[in-house]
């Protein structure tokens, strides 16, 4: 509920009870207390347009899809899915929607009636589903000059959050600790390692925020016209998109 830094530690309250630290690390997600307490005056997370769902549905009559997760840009929704061997399917959706809060009542019909038009797989799979499915709607995190006051710094999501569509959200919260590891093995005090971490990582941070950006772009309602010049510009643009990716990774710091 609060911090106070006394020069040497920080002092956290909680509900009914302090305790004090050398340093303190805000790994608290999207809505991070420890950002809203360190920096009062930082942008609120924005919500992107696009609600994400997903399960797993028994199903014996949907091929093997051996390690390959399937991929597919609706008519008005985006889509994918896994299946292991005689496992059950593992599936993904997202959608356009206006506010957060905007998430149908009726969450599995409303899929239903997206990939209406959708390749079978689709269509078989979402017949399969049921209510209640949680949803969750996307936001980003406006870039923070800071990562880090005194003797508080912010790990993962509460620094850079960003959706889901490059698949690297959970990896850059999982490299912030290496990073933040590493720092502290070469820096004499917590602000010299807040220092050192947040410019190892946030060049790449910033690579991965435009790339999903861009991949979000393309996840929304399309237009007939749209849709053919995407079908016939994916033969072109899918080998780049895996160069690409290939380059990203490889850029990434290692600890």
């Amino acid at each position: 509920t609060a911090l106070t830094d006394h020069g040497t530690q920080i002092e956290a309250a909680f509900p009914g009870t302090t305790a004090r630290f050398d340093w303190l690390a805000g790994c608290d997600g999207l809505g991070s207390k420890v950002r809203s307490v360190i920096l009062p005056d930082a942008a609120a997370a924005k919500f992107t347009g696009l609600i994400g769902t997903g399960g797993v549905a028994p199903m014996n009559d949907i091929k093997e899809t051996h390690g390959t997760m399937k991929m597919v840009f609706g008519h008005s929704a985006f889509f994918g899915w896994i299946k292991p061997g005689s496992g059950p399917v593992h599936w993904f959706n997202s959608f356009a929607a206006p506010g957060p809060d905007s998430t149908p009542k009726h969450l599995a019909q409303h899929l239903r009636q997206l990939h209406a038009r959708d390749p079978a797989e689709v269509r078989a799979i979402l017949a399969q589903v049921q209510d209640p499915l949680q949803s969750y709607p996307i936001f980003d995190m406006p870039r923070l000059p800071h990562w880090h006051r005194g003797r508080v710094v912010l790990l993962g999501d509460a620094a850079h959050a960003v959706g889901p569509h490059a698949g690297q959200g959970a990896s850059l919260a999982i490299m912030d600790a290496f990073a933040l590891s590493q720092a502290f093995a070469s820096a004499s005090d917590p602000a010299t390692a807040f220092a050192q971490f947040q410019a190892s990582s946030a060049p790449f941070v910033t690579k991965v925020v435009g790339i999903t950006a861009r991949n979000a772009s393309n996840k929304r309602q399309t237009t007939a016209f749209s849709r053919l010049i995407r079908r016939m510009m994916l033969p072109l643009v899918l080998p780049y998109g895996l160069k690409a990716s290939r380059a990203l990774l490889a850029a990434a710091p290692r600890y």
